[in-house]
């Protein structure tokens, strides 16, 4: 299971959305990083309980590197 990001702007994998805000098809500006990671961490709850707590490190390792990426993009077009 994929975690899949539903904004109005965009709909899918968050690694599509980092592909697209590199690409500059999306602004990043247009995007609330802190209600992309509370719509990650409920994910994880639903994970976790679905599948008798157990979420993998890998999942998470994932997500905060594309966070961390789109965070760097996002402080860069606030300056």
């Amino acid at each position: 299971m994929t975690f899949e990001l539903k904004h109005e702007k965009f709909s899918g994998p968050i690694e599509a959305l980092l592909d697209l805000i590199e690409r500059k098809k999306l602004e990043v500006t247009e995007f609330s990083l802190a209600e992309v990671t509370a719509d990650f961490l409920d994910y994880l709850q639903k994970l976790g309980a679905r599948e008798s707590a157990t979420v993998s490190p890998r999942i998470i390792a994932d997500f905060v590197v594309i966070a961390s990426k789109l965070l760097l993009i996002k402080s860069k077009a606030w300056s």
